[in-house]
């Protein structure tokens, strides 16, 4: 799963057992336990628990679209076609032949290829 996905899953899960009225150190021992070197910090979990007992919102506010990504596999063919065909192209060329941002064709020729 996206990284974003994870640590959603973990502010659910601290947020749950806020509600059921655990205390600081037991929810901090849980999450470790379960989800290891993925767990919220001190402070994330201080705060959720703040809200809970606020009766504020505690849900995570963090948006995650996992259709928004450029980095598709037909986007990361079609660049290492053009590299392929033109060794010396530029990274702007890349991006304007693409519409790709330069970070995206970064990203693609770095981590894709």
């Amino acid at each position: 799963p996206h990284p974003e996905i994870i640590m959603t899953r973990v502010h659910d899960f601290v947020t749950d057992l806020a509600r059921a009225g655990k205390t600081f150190h037991e929810i901090k021992e849980m999450v470790d336990c379960v989800y290891g070197d993925q767990a919220l910090k001190k402070m994330a979990i201080y705060d959720i628990i703040r809200k809970v007992k606020a009766g504020k919102n505690a849900d995570d506010q963090r948006k995650f679209n996992p259709k928004k990504t450029k980095r598709t596999d037909e986007n990361i063919e079609a660049v290492a076609a053009a590299i392929e065909a033109n060794r010396r192209i530029t990274l702007s060329e890349l991006t304007s032949m693409h519409d790709l941002s330069e970070g995206t064709i970064f990203s693609i020729i770095h981590k894709d290829l």
